[in-house]
């Protein structure tokens, strides 16, 4: 959240503005443009469970429109040890996850974006069942009673390493021109938009 300006939430649909699948409501994350920045900064943090994080953001506007934009991120943590799962537990963990975000634009004729979010990560608890594949008692919520499932991911290092490794790549690139017809108030638009998720080649599951 250290590149954010401002987070919109609407309720209701908002398709007019923001496409046929706004339905139910929307929340919009608007990023800090140069002129926000307006210089650098740089975050370094540690906390518990082996936590490590840092963030960068730089931008400028210079005075002949060229506006610019960078920011980066990387986070790596152990995560949180639920011994209700297993007393090893170890699949909450994120690998030093990293996000790059870049935008360039000049005046109001043209924006060129990149970003990419690298996340290797544990399955988590969603998918660890420990009643009976440990002998556990089954997990419940709020003092209830949980439910038996037939499978389960082990919770723990297997072989030294860890059990799953969820690593997903999200690419995006973007390129926006806008130019007056007549005056400011009659102008057109045009946009070219690439996104690309996928799964690395390293992600496995015991």
């Amino acid at each position: 959240l250290h590149n954010v300006k401002r987070i919109e939430i609407l309720y209701g649909p908002a398709s007019a503005l923001y496409g046929a699948n706004a339905l139910n409501g929307i929340i919009n994350i608007i990023t800090k443009k140069g002129r926000d920045i307006n210089g650098f900064e740089y975050h370094s943090g540690i906390g518990t469970n082996h936590t490590f994080s840092n963030q960068f953001l730089a931008g400028h506007r210079l005075e002949n429109g060229l506006e610019y934009s960078l920011s980066a991120s990387l986070y790596k943590t152990d995560g949180p040890v639920l011994a209700e799962r297993h007393p090893e537990y170890s699949e909450s963990y994120v690998d030093k996850a990293y996000s790059i975000v870049a935008r360039f634009s000049y005046k109001k004729n043209l924006t060129v974006g990149f970003s990419r979010f690298d996340r290797p990560m544990g399955f988590g608890p969603y998918f660890n069942s420990p009643s009976n594949l440990y002998g556990l008692p089954k997990y419940g919520f709020q003092d209830r009673d949980g439910i038996s499932e037939g499978w389960a991911v082990p919770s723990y290092f297997v072989d030294n390493e860890h059990a799953s490794n969820w690593h997903s790549i999200n690419n995006r690139f973007f390129i926006k021109n806008e130019f007056d017809i007549i005056n400011e108030k009659i102008s057109l638009k045009s946009q070219f938009y690439y996104r690309n998720t996928s799964i690395a080649d390293d992600s496995y599951i015991w």
